[in-house]
């Protein structure tokens, strides 16, 4: 089981401000993709939980119920 303390958001380039949270990821510390309107992003979280953590200790992401404490995130930046 792996928790984490809060979501990340997809960001996006809107109005010219580069770098604002719009929407949630599909799924906790998710390894998707996804276009933001200028080009392809990837998820940092998913990516540093594959890398940095599963792989190092050999669990498979499959064999884990992964899940934040809150359930949406809330921005840190004004829009």
């Amino acid at each position: 089981m792996i928790v984490g303390a809060y979501p990340s958001a997809k960001f996006y380039t809107i109005n010219g401000v580069s770098d604002t949270p719009k929407a949630d990821n599909d799924s906790p510390f998710s390894n998707e993709s996804y276009f933001d309107g200028s080009r392809v992003r990837t998820i940092p979280s998913g990516k540093e939980l594959n890398e940095v953590i599963l792989e190092k200790i050999g669990v498979n992401r499959a064999d884990c119920w992964i899940t934040y404490l809150v359930k949406v995130f809330y921005s840190k930046k004004v829009i």
